[in-house]
């Protein structure tokens, strides 16, 4: 008789897993390291993510939050615009240029009511208007 791992052995998979896809209930075998639910791609949900337990999302980052839009066209590489920025192109009715920048009147990042939120047409004029006033008259920081 051979050894655990031996081809005479009808149980072992070479080191792969048994899973039951829970859309079509079909068995099939995958390596510990893949971490794949579903037999196939045609029954993985159509959710835009791999991970079951996302349902649409949102992620916070550098103090500021992010929404899944993946068709947008000033989204990052991974899918997502910032929130104040999507809150202000509808405001508008307009797509926001790369250039123009979105202050937060409170400088709470998180705060992305219409009323809160001031744009700019650049990042300097932004600078000069709203963070220009944390230096002193000679103009350094105080």
């Amino acid at each position: 008789m051979k050894n655990q791992k031996g081809s005479n052995n009808p149980n072992w998979k070479g080191g792969k897993v048994k899973h039951i896809c829970p859309t079509c209930d079909k068995v099939f075998y995958t390596f510990p390291s893949r971490h794949q639910i579903h037999c196939s791609e045609k029954c993985r949900p159509k959710t835009g993510r791999h991970n079951p337990k996302w349902h649409g999302g949102y992620l916070i980052c550098g103090g500021y939050k992010y929404l899944y839009r993946p068709n947008h066209p000033n989204a990052t590489k991974t899918g997502y615009v910032l929130e104040h920025r999507l809150i202000i192109e509808a405001f508008f009715g307009r797509l926001l240029k790369k250039t123009e920048v979105v202050h937060h009147i409170n400088h709470n990042k998180l705060d992305n009511h219409p009323t809160n939120l001031m744009v700019f047409s650049s990042t300097g004029k932004h600078y000069i208007s709203s963070h220009f006033s944390k230096r002193n008259s000679k103009g350094q920081f105080v």
